[in-house]
Formats: structure tokens, C-alpha cells, sequence
């Protein structure tokens, strides 16, 4: 699905695929096969985004979470107990340290595993690290 272009990728902006791309949008939708780059981008502008048309290979949530599972390193931001990525070289980032998030967890009837537990924030100074 995704272009082997991504896998040459210098930097990770690099490695998603156009918002709106013409032979993405034409095979998408049967109607608009017969149009050329131009009128697509004209007919995406009126008629398409109001639509709700899907104009890009990262389509919904699971493309997406595929596509950022290829970027290394990556933070997490507020992920509580369901982060989407797990492998190694992501760092979790979260307001509450462990103790809390453990906390909320046990008050929300959800499970405090141990990932959360390896969860690390450290305020120093006004500087989050990781």
C-alpha cells in the first residue's frame, strides 16, 4: 500500500505520503477515472474534501499507526495504559509520573501493567526529559 519510497526516507515528515495525491484520489474512486491530474485537483478542491473523499494512502487510524510504527526514535505523548507504539526506541511521555499513572489506572478499574510502571518523566528545572 504504502510507496517504497518511504523506506528511502531521510527524515520522518519525509516518510508520509502526500495528503492529496491524483493517482491515489482516481483509484479510490471509480467515478473520477477519466480525469486527468488537473481536473482531480480541481474536482478534490470543490467537490472532494467537502465530501469527505479520501485523497491520501494513510486512510484511517490503523494506516496512520502503521506508518508511525516505522519511525524511529518516537515519543508517545499521553498514551495512559493503551499505547499505540510498544517496540523499542519509543519514550512515553506523560504529565502524571508512575506512581500516579498506576494510581488513575487502579481508580479506573483498568490494569496497572507493567509498561506503565517503565514509564519514565523526570522535571528538572522546568525541562522535561525523557
Amino acid at each position: 500500500m504504502f510507496s517504497k519510497k518511504l523506506a528511502l526516507a531521510t527524515s520522518p515528515m519525509e516518510q508520509f505520503p502526500p495528503s492529496w495525491c491524483p493517482k491515489t484520489y482516481r483509484r479510490l474512486h471509480a467515478d473520477l477515472t477519466q480525469m486527468d491530474d488537473a481536473e482531480l485537483a480541481q474536482h478534490y478542491e470543490r467537490f472532494g474534501k467537502n465530501e469527505g473523499r479520501l485523497a491520501s494512502e494513510v486512510r484511517n487510524r490503523f494506516d496512520l499507526i502503521k506508518l508511525l510504527n516505522k519511525i524511529r526514535p518516537a515519543l508517545e505523548i499521553g498514551a495512559f495504559d493503551s499505547p499505540l507504539l510498544h517496540p523499542k526506541d519509543v519514550k512515553h511521555f506523560d504529565v502524571l509520573d508512575q506512581a500516579a499513572l498506576i494510581r488513575r489506572a487502579t481508580k479506573l478499574n483498568r490494569e496497572a501493567n507493567l509498561w506503565m510502571a517503565r514509564r519514565h518523566l523526570l522535571i528538572n528545572a522546568g525541562e522535561v526529559r525523557l
